[in-house]
């Protein structure tokens, strides 16, 4: 009999696996949360969706959390038919079907407006547990270059350990995220968990999906590839943002750089004050 990967494992340590990826009351909370905000949001622009949120909230508060992240998969998951497909699994439907002419008609036409996952999904995409944990087909590399990682390694909507993990990244207020898009290069310890803590929270970042030309060397451009393929990709995400937000992204992304090189520049001038204002050769201070 051929061995599994969980044969490979102590049992103590494999359900001590199991649980770290348990999802909890702080996770439940953190999920509620950013759906009360979303809802919010929407109800405030009349939105149906804001209604159906609100619903779904009203359900889960009493749920134990295990039921939520049940709830919360089976809720999400029908979505990736019609929601998260992207073109070429289309013409394999089609092909498939060939005798189904008028109903693949009917789906050419609203898959063709797929291009990109809805807003829902992106700030949903890999915070809740892959129900299947290790034994996903989608499982991916704990240890990989972030512009190698393979399609089918992106493609389960759910994490499966903390390398692919996602912390929930709207706030209370709409206006924030919880974390900056960016990594915490050059920032202190204590500032950390404000920047992004892996190639998932970074790209996969509202600010950020769709917004880099793809470089990844394996890629089949499924919209499961936080890079844009083409304008239209861009475009589209650009508009979801900025119709939840209300604001177009560069005034976020402005922002930050703002910040970024104000931060520069207080750090240089505390180099410059070491030693009796004495600058290291070469160094020059921008105002």
């Amino acid at each position: 009999m051929n061995s599994s990967p969980r044969d490979d494992i102590k049992g103590d340590l494999w359900f001590q696996a199991l649980e770290a990826h348990e999802f909890n009351d702080e996770d439940k909370a953190e999920a509620l949360s950013t759906l009360h905000t979303m809802a919010k949001v929407l109800l405030s622009r009349n939105e149906p969706s804001g209604q159906q949120y609100a619903y779904i909230i009203s359900q889960l508060q009493s749920m134990p959390a295990k039921k939520v992240q049940e709830y919360l998969i089976s809720y999400l998951a029908p979505y990736k038919l019609f929601s998260i497909v992207n073109i070429k699994s289309f013409i394999y439907l089609k092909r498939s079907a060939e005798n189904l002419m008028e109903e693949n008609r009917l789906l050419e036409k609203k898959l063709a407006e797929k291009v990109v996952m809805d807003f829902l999904h992106i700030v949903f995409y890999k915070t809740i547990p892959c129900a299947q944990g290790n034994h996903c087909k989608h499982y991916p590399r704990k240890i990989v270059h972030k512009n190698d990682f393979l399609d089918i390694e992106l493609d389960c909507y759910f994490y499966h350990h903390e390398k692919d993990r996602r912390r929930f990244v709207i706030k209370d207020s709409e206006k924030e995220f919880r974390y900056a898009g960016n990594f915490a290069d050059n920032k202190k310890v204590t500032e950390k968990s404000g920047f992004s803590q892996n190639f998932f929270e970074s790209l996969f970042h509202p600010l950020y999906y769709k917004n880099f030309k793809c470089v990844r060397t394996k890629c089949g451009e499924s919209i499961f590839c936080p890079y844009f393929h083409s304008e239209e990709e861009k475009t589209i995400w650009a508009v979801f943002f900025k119709g939840y937000f209300g604001k177009d992204r560069e005034v976020f992304t402005k922002k930050r750089n703002i910040d970024e090189e104000s931060y520069q520049r207080m750090r240089m001038k505390k180099i410059a004050g070491f030693g009796k204002g004495i600058f290291p050769k070469g160094m020059t201070i921008t105002k």
